[in-house]
């Protein structure tokens, strides 16, 4: 999608919001990656204003994620997905099946990240 929104006419000011198919939470997403991984691995929540201060401490925009995004899930998928797919010229992957060939890579099974 982002080669299309940069390489094409007709996206400029365009806001999209990327789902699949299958609307995910973050803790259902993590839940997958922990499945796959084998990792004992959860998602914890944080509000609006938790994200925005750890933003802050790393020096990132606290607009990096949207108070849906935020708020863990969509209400719905978007045909966003639909472009995207069109874009890349096949059809889209489940997560699971992401989140599989993902740990086949080994990349779960990377060191924590603590701070």
């Amino acid at each position: 999608m982002a080669v299309a929104a940069l390489t094409e006419d007709g996206h400029a000011g365009a806001l999209y919001e990327l789902t699949g198919p299958r609307l995910l939470t973050f803790a259902e997403a993590v839940g997958e990656i922990a499945r796959t991984s084998g990792r004992a691995i959860r998602y914890v929540p944080v509000s609006i204003e938790q994200h925005a201060a750890a933003a802050g401490a790393c020096h990132r925009s606290s607009r990096s994620c949207s108070s849906t995004c935020s708020a863990g899930s969509w209400t719905a998928a978007t045909p966003t997905w639909q472009m995207a797919s069109s874009a890349r010229g096949r059809e889209p992957r489940d997560f699971a099946d992401y989140a599989r060939d993902a740990a086949v890579s080994g990349v779960w099974n990377a060191p924590a990240i603590t701070r």
